[in-house]
């Protein structure tokens, strides 16, 4: 079953994301201040051009909320 995808407008990073002592992005505050806009469908995926991180993992692929249909990838 094919799915339709629409692109959305570039967001701003969170500030408190960011961790200068690591120099990366922490992942789960880029997925929690993820808007989830209705007209852009029931799933959202945030696509960051950035070093990631999980707390008590150097770095991560990504992220999601399975709950809120929301997930982070960084490439």
């Amino acid at each position: 079953m094919a799915q339709e995808v629409r692109i959305g407008e570039s967001i701003a990073l969170p500030q408190g994301s960011w961790n200068q002592r690591r120099d990366q992005h922490l992942a789960s505050t880029l997925l929690a201040e993820l808007p989830f806009p209705p007209n852009l469908g029931d799933r959202v995926l945030r696509i960051v051009d950035m070093d990631i991180f999980a707390h008590g993992l150097n770095f991560v692929f990504g992220e999601a909320d399975m709950i809120g249909r929301r997930a982070i990838i960084s490439n």
